[in-house]
């Protein structure tokens, strides 16, 4: 069984068992306590900069972690991520259906450390931790995590193998499937089992919306589709169609979607992870306008990881995570940062006409 993890403080989960005893007491009986004396760094600062000076990122990146360990194991194959308001909780979701509750820490608008509130597996209706292709939960989402109440959350995620989105609570038992409608995801024609539901977010005009990580079969294969809980379809035009897939999405303030995407050729090619922006277009449109905000790539001295899940935190700050492949020469990466400062960069950049962005493309081009 996961464990409760209690550092030698108070947390914010413990803090809220006296506003909410109902959430403290469903999630203790589905999570055991570690002493203090048991207890381990669950996060070390990592230096997310280039090793090279060709690319000026510093003022967009607020921080970054490298997830270190977990109880008696480190956390592995995190590929969702969504903030709870309302908790004051990072929510991870790792690709063995368990979920990390994190509390990260700040200091001047800094991240400096997370901590381990809890690790919550996944469960069946009966109870049962999921198993097999029924646990491959990749994408995450929120409802309730800003209404000002506690102990209300519901968590929406997203599954491969057996394609499929469910509803959960905080303490991992399930409340229901979310049907799409229009749309049944055992008949999508997708190119294989392990590239199917990746990003997921709720949007407030649209409900939940999700896309697979890859083109589906009957396509040109230079688009991903996402869908929506209410019926709609977008096309979103992949670069480098070969190369690219869509592996976390977000959304932002003004109701635009951030997307992560990867760009992978081979094992042997550079690593780019890259941000981008769409808005949803009016009523008869279908297809999405990519907007690129952020290009990490490792051949320009990124120390990039497979990043595979974004979050919006607040104002124009976001987190995003790297699923590590359950690989020890990959890690577990947290990274923070601010789209406000990019466009700040961007401005000051605009009167130096040889000035680069995080993007390493000319500031004007944004």
């Amino acid at each position: 069984m996961f464990c409760l993890h209690r550092p030698k403080t108070e947390t914010a989960l413990s803090r809220r068992a006296h506003v909410n005893p109902f959430f403290a007491t469903l999630l203790s009986a589905l999570v055991c306590t570690v002493s203090a004396a048991d207890d381990k760094a669950f996060s070390r600062p990592f230096d997310f900069a280039p090793s090279t000076a060709t690319v000026d990122g510093a003022g967009v990146i607020l921080g970054a972690l490298e997830l270190t360990a977990m109880l008696d194991d480190r956390p592995h194959q995190l590929s969702g991520l969504a903030w709870d308001a309302d908790e004051e909780i990072l929510y991870a979701l790792s690709d063995d259906a368990y979920i990390l509750h994190l509390q990260p820490v700040f200091k001047d608008g800094r991240l400096i450390s997370a901590g381990l509130l809890a690790v919550v597996e996944l469960r069946d209706r009966n109870g049962e931790i999921l198993r097999g292709r029924h646990a491959d939960s990749e994408g995450l989402a929120l409802n309730h995590a800003t209404n000002g109440a506690s102990g209300d959350t519901e968590l929406y995620i997203s599954f491969e193998q057996h394609p499929r989105i469910e509803r959960y609570n905080a303490a991992g038992m399930p409340s229901g499937t979310v049907e799409f409608e229009n749309t049944s995801f055992e008949d999508l024609p997708f190119r294989h089992a392990n590239r199917q539901f990746e990003a997921l977010t709720r949007h407030d005009d649209y409900g939940l919306l999700t896309a697979p990580e890859r083109p589906l079969t009957d396509s040109d294969g230079s688009v991903v589709v996402f869908f929506s809980e209410r019926g709609t379809r977008w096309e979103y035009p992949l670069p480098e169609p070969d190369y690219a897939s869509v592996v976390g999405a977000t959304t932002r303030p003004n109701g635009n979607l951030l997307i992560l995407e990867r760009h992978l050729g081979s094992p042997l090619s550079p690593l780019s992870i890259r941000v981008a922006e769409a808005a949803l277009p009016r009523a008869g449109s279908t297809r999405l306008e990519r907007h690129q905000l952020l290009s990490f790539d490792s051949s320009k001295g990124w120390p990039v990881d497979n990043f595979e899940g974004v979050a919006h935190h607040t104002a124009e700050r976001y987190f995003m995570i790297s699923d590590d492949n359950h690989r020890t020469w990959q890690k577990t990466l947290l990274v923070y940062f601010d789209l406000a400062a990019l466009s700040a960069q961007a401005d000051a950049a605009s009167v130096q006409p040889g000035c680069m962005d995080a993007c390493e493309s000319p500031a004007g081009a944004q």
